[in-house]
């Protein structure tokens, strides 16, 4: 069959009319819609979209189950630390050393601060050959003003000043501060040297108690005795005795002190002058002490016939006569010691004295002294007021009488003495 052939309708447009329709139509619009509507329409369907999708969330479809509300998650537990790798746990001791470093900066810079803090101890003068000590002991000034003294004149003298300048500027501070004679640095500094070298030359076994010098004076060799002799009478017995150990002071009141220097004296007193001079004085001065023992240890050991043998080997020493006469002295007021003075040659020894040295006082006294408690009635001795007229003794006091005012120690004992006989 043949294809009918549609009529076109009547108000169809022609084909010229579809080319200007087409030219006035916008390219870029669909259909009837202009540009305005178009970014409109395309606004409204994201929209649309956007609002589907958000009920696809919140509204859940039929198909799927609506999700359960999310509960709050438990807290996690610690695991325990897995091992590190080598390599981590170098790097870790790394990283340690390099915080040791920043803590120790630390520590020194709180160190500093405290030190800032604390204050500056008290300056202190450096050692020089006068030292504080030396000032002490020559002016007699405390520690803290011999410090002073130093101080003040190394900063005087500057930073570049030597040791024996600023030890003699020292001195002369010193003196002028105390008033008394600045003392030479240098014969200091020589004495300090002797001392020191004394001191290394005694050996410790020498440096005695006092029980070991009495011990050495009892030695045979009068060189070891006579330092013992020096080292007791340096110890100023008659005026330390109180303030003494109580060792010491047993030493002395039970008279072991006093045999010890009488058999000093007995082995080596007539041949060696030393240990007559020393021993007689530091006898004398232990009798002194008016201590019983000790007077009893003399009087045992027949004292006088020591003593007097000593006084006349050294005749002519005006020192040994003075201890002896003394000694006779305290000796003549013990009873018995009387007869036993004037056996031993007392009675010459003592007018000897008194004719060679007329014009010394503490001769003539004590020798007076002594022929007075010789020639004591009351001790009822005629025999010694008889030898004591017989070798001249009233006429040397008569001379002593004439000698010394009336008002001196030595005129008194004389007229004393004189009495006994008249």
């Amino acid at each position: 069959m043949e294809e009918e052939n549609v009529a076109a309708p009547v108000d169809a447009p022609t084909e010229e009319e579809k080319m200007e329709i087409e030219d006035t139509t916008p390219t870029d619009a669909p259909g009837d819609l202009s540009t305005d509507d178009y970014a409109a329409s395309d606004d409204e369907g994201a929209a649309a979209e956007a609002a589907d999708e958000e009920e696809k969330v919140e509204e859940p479809t039929a198909e799927e189950p609506a999700a359960e509300p999310e509960a709050a998650e438990p807290a996690e537990e610690e695991k325990p630390e897995e091992e590190k790798p080598a390599e981590e746990e170098a790097a870790a001791e790394e990283e340690e050393k390099k915080e040791e470093p920043e803590e120790e900066e630390e520590k020194v810079e709180e160190a500093e601060e405290a030190a800032e803090e604390t204050p500056a101890p008290v300056p202190v003068a450096k050692k020089s050959t006068l030292t504080q000590k030396q000032l002490v002991k020559e002016h007699g000034i405390s520690w803290k003003e011999a410090n002073d003294h130093v101080m003040a004149s190394q900063a005087e003298l500057g930073e570049d000043a030597s040791e024996e300048e600023i030890a003699a500027l020292a001195n002369e501070k010193a003196a002028a501060a105390k008033g008394s004679k600045p003392v030479e640095a240098e014969e200091s500094k020589e004495e300090e040297k002797e001392e020191e070298e004394e001191e290394e030359d005694v050996p410790m076994e020498k440096k005695k108690t006092f029980r070991g010098l009495l011990y050495d004076l009892g030695h045979v060799d009068d060189e070891i005795v006579v330092p013992a002799l020096y080292k007791l009478e340096a110890l100023g017995l008659d005026k330390t005795h109180k303030e003494n150990p109580r060792k010491t002071k047993l030493l002395v009141a039970r008279g072991a002190a006093a045999l010890a220097v009488l058999q000093a004296l007995k082995n080596h007193g007539e041949a060696n002058i030393e240990v007559a001079a020393v021993g007689l004085g530091l006898l004398l001065n232990l009798t002194t002490l008016r201590e019983k023992g000790c007077i009893d240890a003399i009087v045992e050991l027949n004292g006088s016939g020591i003593v007097i043998p000593v006084m006349t080997a050294h005749q002519d020493d005006v020192d040994i006569q003075l201890h002896g006469l003394g000694l006779l002295c305290n000796l003549s007021m013990v009873r018995g010691e009387i007869v036993k003075i004037s056996q031993n040659g007392g009675v010459d020894v003592i007018i000897t004295d008194m004719e060679q040295w007329p014009k010394v006082d503490f001769v003539q006294r004590r020798a007076c002294k002594t022929l007075g408690n010789m020639a004591d009635q009351n001790q009822k001795l005629p025999s010694v007021q008889t030898e004591i007229k017989n070798k001249k003794g009233l006429s040397t006091v008569g001379k002593c009488l004439e000698t010394f005012p009336k008002d001196s120690p030595s005129f008194r004992e004389a007229k004393r003495t004189m009495n006994q006989f008249f």
